[in-house]
């Protein structure tokens, strides 16, 4: 096998590339598009809402590697941590971005991460990108809540009744997801 061909199909090389196919779908421009109609919560600015976008994308790419058999266990954090740096070099966050986009990750990814994978149905897909849509605009929502409905019981805010965007929002998550995987597998 020539350098090249080892090079390319190196996990690094293959994140990174993964990487930047998610930064493609997750764009500055692409999230001005879907929620510059929309109201924020009150103490929540669009830099904190951008932050949040790339979390999304983040997730993304951290749902991707995870559950690939692209890299082996031990590698997989070494993986992550690159790709995430080929993630935020694409992105071109502010530093003030930056630093709130990794104070979102340490919030709430974890809890995202885990209700992503008790996910049943399509039902429970969709909320999940309703939790993400309200946590974008700064609403208080929490990704363990069942529905609407108990995220509201609890006081939580639901920041986005629109239907449709957390339906586009999902579409384009999917669509990055399917994209990386190709990059993680060498298609």
């Amino acid at each position: 096998m020539d350098i090249h061909r080892q090079i390319r199909n190196h996990p690094d090389t293959r994140a990174a590339h993964a990487a930047i196919r998610v930064a493609s779908y997750f764009t500055q421009a692409k999230f001005h598009a879907l929620f510059d109609d929309f109201a924020t919560a009150p103490d929540w600015t669009t830099s904190d809402a951008l932050a949040a976008w790339y979390a999304l994308g983040y997730f993304c790419f951290l749902f991707s590697v995870s559950t690939s058999d692209f890299c082996d266990e031990q590698s997989i954090a070494g993986v992550l941590s690159r790709g995430h740096d080929q993630l935020l070099y694409q992105w071109k966050m502010s530093d003030s971005v930056a630093a709130k986009h990794k104070a979102f990750i340490q919030e709430n990814i974890r809890e995202a991460f885990a209700a992503h994978q008790q996910l049943t149905d399509s039902a429970s897909f969709h909320l999940l990108f309703v939790h993400f849509v309200n946590r974008i605009l700064g609403g208080k929502v929490s990704f363990a809540d069942k529905s609407e409905l108990e995220s509201l019981l609890k006081g939580h805010e639901i920041l986005c009744l629109d239907p449709t965007i957390p339906t586009r929002i999902c579409a384009l998550y999917l669509a990055a997801d399917e994209a990386s995987r190709q990059e993680l597998m060498g298609m």
